[in-house]
């Protein structure tokens, strides 16, 4: 699916439309993404920019995800906004916290995006959805622990993005993959491990998320549940529109391959996500 006029056409369309949700009111005008293949969409930010036209500028919506078409944040920014909004999507395939993340904050971002502000802490959201490679790392190094220090280290990109200016923050946790096709093939040890990193994860990000409004009592910081709303769907799946719980890459499936979700099952996050993103104060 391509991007161009259709984009443009969709949003001017729904700007009356009784969705049935939630959605945020007057919504940002700017979004700033980071993250990995979960919400990648292979934008190259020496390409053509977000436009009213394309607004998530390249490539087109849904070319080669992990979604099997477009991904959360697509739609967050074509279906479930109430404005135009312009997104410049930073995330990367495999990336975790230490690597490829910060490459993303330190020289995708801030290098081209925060030196030249086009755009206003107040009229701008940073998404975050990070930490399921780190929650991988640390299930194959058996070591939970290494988990604390990366948790430090997300803090502290979050703060270099204040610096920037950064005022409205969306942060995602971990989904739970251990009841992702992948993870169920190993054995019950294997299974319960993975579940037990996730916790760690889990346990410990709104700690930290509580402690970064706490300092900066003048921004908006809101961590997004994904991991108890994933587990509904998977408990309930024909509530949402899929077959079962674990079919994979075919229409009416939540999986794509193992270890990501199909396209329609981004699509149902994403509109669970506008209601919590309906309380940004825009």
């Amino acid at each position: 699916m391509g991007g161009g006029p259709e984009w443009k056409k969709g949003v001017e369309e729904k700007q009356g439309e009784e969705t049935g949700i939630v959605p945020y009111k007057t919504g940002p005008k700017y979004i700033f993404s980071f993250g990995d293949s979960y919400t990648s969409t292979n934008f190259d930010i020496n390409g053509a920019q977000p436009s009213r036209d394309n607004p998530l500028g390249n490539s087109d919506l849904g070319n080669e995800t992990s979604a099997q078409g477009p991904v959360w944040i697509e739609f967050l920014t074509t279906k479930y906004n109430t404005r135009p909004v312009l997104t410049y999507n930073f995330a990367v395939g495999g990336a975790s916290i230490p690597d490829n993340y910060t490459y993303q904050v330190e020289n995708l971002y801030q290098p081209k995006y925060s030196e030249k502000k086009f755009w206003q802490g107040s009229n701008t959201l940073f998404t975050s959805w990070i930490g399921i490679n780190d929650v991988s790392d640390a299930w194959l190094k058996n070591d939970a622990s290494v988990l604390l220090p990366r948790l430090d280290h997300y803090s502290e990109l979050l703060e270099q993005m204040w610096e920037t200016g950064a005022r409205n923050f969306f942060i995602v946790n971990n989904p739970p993959l251990d009841r992702s096709p992948f993870i169920l093939g190993g054995d019950a040890g294997s299974i319960a491990h993975y579940a037990e990193m996730i916790q760690v994860f889990n346990e410990n990000l709104p700690k930290h998320v509580a402690a970064f409004q706490d300092k900066h009592p003048d921004g908006q910081i809101i961590l997004y549940d994904v991991h108890t709303f994933f587990s509904k769907v998977l408990d309930d799946p024909q509530a949402y529109g899929f077959k079962d719980n674990f079919s994979q890459d075919e229409d009416g499936c939540m999986w794509s391959g193992t270890f990501h979700i199909r396209t329609g099952f981004d699509d149902v996050i994403a509109k669970d996500m506008a209601k919590t993103i309906a309380k940004f104060r825009f």
